[in-house]
């Protein structure tokens, strides 16, 4: 028969992991806020809105790169492994990388008249940067979620959204 300190100490041994699961899911919304008003104290408001055309080009990028790979790494991962990882990165980068250059030769040949663009090479560089990013994202994130690492999962999205403010605050100073 268990002890009374042995059957606390075992809810506790279970219950932390799932508190920092719910702290870091209830984290996501409330970052997505302050990302929301960071953003919108350091830029414009054409400059916010013009970002926010951009995120769902580089969204859109992502899934068509991806080819499908995160879902079929979620399917398969179980009878194939980690090796199925790296493959699904390789097909997902090069396809990706096709993606990239069709839209950043259609940014360079695009007038979208939005006021205080220039399309240029670091354009298209940060352009094709946030996509491959964006592909790594979901093909780390597809892993992640298949080894059922939820808290590492978390962890990648804010991440994700850090680094949205660190390179407008980079693009803004």
């Amino acid at each position: 028969m268990k002890t009374f300190a042995a059957a606390r100490a075992g809810v506790l041994r279970h219950a932390v992991p799932g508190v920092y699961y719910y702290a870091s899911f209830a984290a996501l919304p409330v970052l997505g806020l302050l990302q929301t008003r960071v953003l919108t104290s350091l830029m414009s408001q054409s400059a916010f809105g013009s970002l926010q055309l951009v995120v769902p080009i580089v969204n859109w990028c992502v899934l068509l790169g991806g080819l499908g790979t995160p879902q079929y790494l979620v399917r398969f991962f179980a009878r194939d492994g980690n090796d199925l990882f790296w493959r699904c990165l390789a097909v997902a980068l090069r396809a990706t990388a096709a993606v990239s250059l069709v839209v950043i030769a259609l940014a360079a040949a695009i007038d979208p008249g939005l006021e205080g663009y220039r399309a240029g090479p670091a354009v298209a560089l940060l352009l094709a940067a946030a996509i491959v990013a964006g592909q790594l994202s979901a093909q780390v994130k597809a892993l992640l979620r298949v080894q059922e690492q939820h808290l590492l999962y978390n962890l990648v999205v804010i991440l994700e959204r850090l680094m949205i403010l660190a390179g407008v605050a980079v693009m803004v100073w």
